[in-house]
């Protein structure tokens, strides 16, 4: 059975090429380790690099810094494409700290911008999912 089926995905989108919103993206990463249904397997993370192929990019150079439970992946072009057309440009602007929620019926949507709490996004999840 998929471990992803009948549970939220959140989408936390991640650059190396922003080096001030680092430390927002590392916060952002803590705050979502903090979900308690993370930690018991109830919501899955991925975690989605935009950094070009072949670069270290954000999940190598700083994996050390933050701690969750999910899985990370680098964007391929067409997948960054393909969100900006669909979610707009703050989607895969670094600096607005985007994560995307996928709900199990298959809706998603970009939660607001800039670092959300885990209680925002306890919050999202009860409204959205």
């Amino acid at each position: 059975m998929n471990q992803f089926t009948g549970k939220p995905v959140l989408v936390p989108v991640l650059s190396e090429d922003c080096p001030t919103c680092i430390v927002l993206q590392t916060r952002q990463l803590a705050e979502i380790g903090r979900l308690p249904g993370v930690q018991e397997g109830k919501i899955m993370v991925v975690a989605l690099d935009l950094d070009p192929a072949g670069s270290a990019g954000f999940i190598e150079k700083h994996h050390d810094e933050f701690t969750f439970t999910g899985f990370t992946a680098r964007s391929p072009d067409a997948l960054s494409q393909n969100l900006l057309n669909t979610f707009g440009p703050f989607a895969v602007d670094t600096d607005a700290v985007p994560v995307i929620l996928v709900c199990p019926d298959g809706h998603d949507l970009l939660l607001p911008a800039g670092v959300k709490t885990a209680e925002a996004l306890n919050a999202s999840l009860a409204k959205e999912c």
